[in-house]
């Protein structure tokens, strides 16, 4: 039922996945986040992996970035991209940040910025 009554969308850096037919506003949306801000994304799973192609070779993989795309119908995927350029002994970390609920996505992706809060949520699994 998916392929046909839901659909994808992007903004600030919050791919969103709406089940339309799904009123209530905690079960019927999922997203996907991260700390960084994406140089690309994909919400529909065709267009991340390209025609002809499974999960073992996507187009968005082989050319380097993903194709901006969302779309209505269809199989859905959550996909960021981000080049980063490490220098000799630099570190980078991010964190993505995944769950359900509308609007969630784009409160807790500015809650985790600060990278000493995804540290405390995560201590704070390990003690419970």
């Amino acid at each position: 039922m998916s392929l046909y009554s839901a659909g994808t969308n992007y903004q600030d850096g919050v791919i969103e996945y709406d089940l339309f037919y799904n009123t209530n506003d905690f079960e019927g949306y999922y997203y996907l986040a991260s700390t960084f801000s994406p140089d690309s994304y994909d919400g529909q799973r065709d267009s991340f992996l390209g025609l002809y192609r499974d999960e073992s070779n996507p187009i968005a993989v082989e050319k380097g970035q993903c194709s901006n795309h969302t779309q209505t119908c269809y199989n859905h995927c959550g996909s960021l991209h981000k080049q980063f350029v490490i220098a000799p002994g630099e570190e980078v970390r991010f964190a993505y940040v995944l769950g359900i609920g509308k609007g969630n996505g784009e409160r807790l992706r500015q809650k985790y910025q600060d990278l000493t809060e995804v540290d405390a949520a995560f201590d704070a699994i390990k003690a419970h």
